[in-house]
């Protein structure tokens, strides 16, 4: 049975395990390594892990969110850094029931607004819309920086 609890830093191994395989895929292509992707959850949960959410099955990780509280002009919202299923737990409603959770937790604590960044050729796009996202007018900007050669 599906068990929504908070993330705790004990879960981050596993969260590291399921970002590995899914972003190594098209359309992201990412590099990680293992040490990297560590570095990153712990960066992004930071003092905030108990808003992070963990979606577990027979005590095993199978889904989580990494969620972080921003301070906005006239409200805070909620930042949602990464939102991951493992490959073969995915099409069953988790990432959804992650969602659906989020929101509750959101509501109870005043938040206004959920945002998040998604790759528009992901899969993960179309599942954000259907889950009542919209894309807004702002876009993620990049500037790359060669080296020093």
């Amino acid at each position: 049975m599906l068990k929504i609890r908070s993330l705790k830093n004990t879960d981050l191994v596993d969260c590291a395990e399921i970002i590995l395989k899914a972003f190594k895929k098209a359309p992201y292509k990412e590099k990680w390594t293992k040490a990297r992707v560590l570095r990153s959850l712990r960066h992004d949960s930071k003092g905030q892990i108990r808003l992070s959410l963990a979606a577990l099955e027979n005590k095993k990780l199978i889904g989580f969110a990494i969620v972080q509280l921003v301070p906005w002009d006239t409200a805070d919202l909620y930042f949602v850094s990464t939102l991951a299923v493992k490959d073969s737990e995915q099409n069953k409603l988790i990432g959804t029931k992650l969602l659906v959770e989020l929101e509750k937790r959101a509501k109870k604590r005043g938040i206004k607004s959920i945002n998040l960044n998604a790759n528009t050729k992901s899969k993960a796009f179309s599942f954000y819309q259907k889950n009542g996202f919209q894309a807004t007018d702002w876009v993620n900007m990049v500037k790359k920086l060669g080296s020093r050669d």
